[in-house]
């Protein structure tokens, strides 16, 4: 699937889909006591369309995205769909970082990883270990981030119209030092965590 590149902000936003917590755990009731088992519980999923927007990261374009932890839990992976643009003759490799909340913005970081990803519209995972602890009621950020100039690096998908209640993307402005509001953008992305035994989690 070919995006179609905005201008300005918009260039440098993606969406993320609507829906919140989906559930996809299988309960059972053990002893009394109903829990959830499940070796990998999608916490938080795309959304169900996509406009064909996206955002670049590039060389001092971090992009974010936020959401609201709904529930505690340790985030074990992410998931963004991406596109890693085929200029670049070597590994050109993405930069993922879980940040709290900064009130304007993502805030101090609490993870990151990195990994190469496909030069194809695709789901690329990223693990985190330690384990990321986050709390219920609290918002974070997950902010993209690439070394390589423009117009390499990455695309990653979004929506114009927000999907997403609880959240927005963001665009870092490297000039200015801050980050620019999304104007109602959503970034594409899966919150994952991989405990095997998890109690109500919705």
């Amino acid at each position: 699937v070919e995006g179609t590149s905005q201008s300005g902000l918009e260039e440098a936003l993606v969406t993320r889909p609507a829906g919140g917590f989906a559930t996809r755990i299988d309960r059972t009731t053990e002893k009394g006591v109903q829990v959830a088992k499940r070796a990998v519980g999608l916490l938080l999923d795309a959304p169900a369309t996509w406009d064909n927007s996206f955002a670049n990261v590039w060389v001092n374009q971090k992009v974010a995205q936020s959401f609201l932890a709904r529930t505690s839990f340790l985030l074990t992976h992410l998931e963004l769909y991406v596109f890693d643009q085929p200029e670049i003759q070597g590994p050109d490799i993405l930069q993922v970082s879980i940040a709290a909340d900064g009130g304007n913005g993502p805030g101090a970081i609490l993870a990151n990883t990195a990994r190469q990803g496909q030069q194809n519209w695709t789901w690329v995972p990223f693990s985190y270990y330690p384990w990321v602890s986050l709390t219920a009621g609290q918002r974070y950020w997950i902010v993209a981030e690439d070394t390589e100039p423009r117009p390499k690096g990455y695309e990653w998908a979004m929506n114009t119209v927000s999907g997403y209640a609880n959240g927005e993307a963001r665009l870092y402005e490297a000039n200015t030092g801050t980050w620019a509001n999304g104007t109602g953008a959503d970034l594409f992305f899966k919150v994952r965590t991989g405990l095997s035994w998890l109690t109500d989690l919705l």
